[in-house]
């Protein structure tokens, strides 16, 4: 059953993916991407959005020559990370 609020969030992600139209079994992180995505087309018109500061990080990596020794910091922003989980990570009690 659908909460009264979702109802009108469903129907605008219909209106902009046509994968999510009608009922069929979806992937969460796909959603949430596209769900981003129109939180951040629609922050276009304002001067800030709001879902990059609750839910964007950095990704800091540090490169260092082997020559010089010189290390080189990068950061790349991401809004979602793919991590691998083993099977030992999951305790079922």
């Amino acid at each position: 059953m659908l909460n009264l609020w979702s109802q009108p969030l469903l129907l605008e992600i219909h209106k902009r993916s046509s994968r999510f139209r009608g009922y069929q079994q979806q992937d969460s992180h796909d959603f949430l991407r596209c769900l981003f995505n129109c939180v951040k087309e629609e922050c276009k018109k304002a001067e800030s959005c709001p879902h990059e500061a609750l839910f964007m990080g950095k990704m800091v990596s540090k490169v260092c020559c082997g020559r010089c020794r010189r290390v080189s910091p990068t950061e790349e922003p991401f809004l979602d990370i793919s991590l691998s989980l083993r099977e030992s990570d999951f305790h079922i009690d």
